[in-house]
Parts: C-alpha cells; sequence; structure tokens
C-alpha cells in the first residue's frame, strides 16, 4: 500500500517537474522552439523524470527489504 502511494507521488512529481519545465521553454526558447518540440521535449523529460524515480524508488525498496532480513547465525556444535 504504502509503495502504491509512493508511486503515485512520483508520478504527481514528475508532471509538475515536467510543467515547470515546458512553461521555462515555452517563455525563454519560444522564439527558436515551435510548440511541437516543445511539447515533445516535455514528453520525452517527463519519460526520463519517471523512469528514474522509478528505479529510485526500487534501490530504496531492496535496500529495505535487506535491512530487514535477518542474519541467521549456525548454532556452535556442543563440546562433550
Amino acid at each position: 500500500m504504502k509503495n502504491e502511494i509512493s508511486y503515485k507521488r512520483s508520478i504527481v512529481t514528475c508532471l509538475i517537474g515536467t510543467l515547470i519545465f515546458i512553461g521555462f521553454m515555452k517563455f525563454t526558447l519560444k522564439a527558436t522552439y515551435s510548440n511541437l518540440e516543445i511539447a515533445l521535449t516535455g514528453i520525452l523529460f517527463f519519460v526520463v523524470m519517471l523512469a528514474s524515480q522509478i528505479v529510485t524508488l526500487k534501490l530504496q525498496a531492496k535496500k529495505k527489504a535487506n535491512a530487514n532480513k535477518q542474519v541467521i547465525k549456525p548454532k556452535a556444535k556442543k563440546r562433550k
């Protein structure tokens, strides 16, 4: 359940970042690039940003899983 929330949060973060990026490009580079180029760049930016977020979440989950594993030490044999 908590992992699903993290994914939703990542998608929202990526969308906000993409909108800021597109807005920045639209107002600063409007003379250089057409709207289609700006939109395609925004989509590419969103995909790359989302992929990096997902990889980060998976690595964090893997790290938590490894931290939660308990190390079972073999018991020493008793000497007679």
